[in-house]
């Protein structure tokens, strides 16, 4: 269908998704012609297509897949893109169709809503099947008798961040790993000069258990001679936002990390 005057309001924009949505030809689909669709699909597509958040609808009881532009990065160069559009979602997604069907099945039949936070979901794209974690949600789309007659499903690809976190984690079971097989005193504390961790030496200097150590000030172990540069440099690194690592004059083996 070409783009006249006469294109269904819900199929007007300059977007690559309402163009190829425009252009497919739906008889082959069984949707027939978009002027003749039901209400419900026409407004929630509406929707999806203008929307600046990822979104991708699954129409139907055989879950035929809608997709807006800011959902098709997520799709990778090669693979999926523009192929599925209009397809039967278990033709589309047969890599996660076993994860994914019972899900969309629970919303169809009124039983809930889902939601989903850093989903690991893998999927086919860019020629691989790459580990993708997304955050998502699957809500039901009703008709005017109150029939639910889609799934729209609301994302964001949250893989980036995922890793992160595991990167995050790691360096932490690092540093504690060293930390805790190390002679030397150390400490990490948070912006207010609130310990938040001291490693076993400290146990073995103080002869106070670990969890009576944290939450209190580190200022109170460092020598009165220390105190003052130590406090400047570790509250300034806060206020730069750099890293600090500071070494004590009058007892070497202590050693003081500004965390974030």
């Amino acid at each position: 269908m070409s783009e006249t005057t006469n294109t269904p309001y819900f199929l007007h924009g300059e977007g690559e998704m309402a163009r190829l949505t425009r252009s497919l030809d739906w008889e082959k689909t069984g949707l027939g012609d978009p002027e003749q669709w039901p209400n419900e699909l026409k407004v929630t597509l509406d929707i999806v297509l203008n929307s600046e958040f990822p979104m991708f609808l699954f129409w139907g009881d055989d879950y035929l897949c809608f997709y807006n532009d800011a959902y098709r990065p997520s799709l990778g160069k090669t693979g999926k893109h523009p192929s599925i559009l209009g397809m039967k979602g278990k033709e589309a997604w047969p890599e996660i169709w076993p994860e994914i069907e019972p899900l969309l099945r629970q919303v169809s039949k009124g039983e809930g809503k889902v939601y989903r936070e850093n989903q690991l979901i893998p999927f086919y794209r860019n020629g691989v099947v790459e580990n993708m974690y997304w955050t998502f949600s699957y809500s039901p789309v009703h008709n005017e008798k109150g029939e639910i007659t889609a799934v729209l499903t609301v994302c964001s690809e949250t893989t980036a961040l995922v890793q992160r976190q595991q990167d995050l984690r790691n360096s932490e079971r690092r540093f504690r790993s060293m930390a805790e097989d190390t002679d030397l005193y150390i400490v990490t504390g948070d912006e207010t000069g609130e310990a938040t961790y001291f490693n076993p030496a400290w146990t073995k200097l103080t002869g106070a258990e670990m969890d009576e150590l944290t939450g209190t000030g580190w200022t109170n172990f460092v020598h009165p001679e220390d105190l003052e540069p130590f406090s400047s440099l570790y509250f300034g690194s806060f206020e730069k936002r750099a890293p600090f690592t500071g070494k004590s004059e009058s007892n070497p083996q202590m050693v003081i990390i500004a965390g974030f």
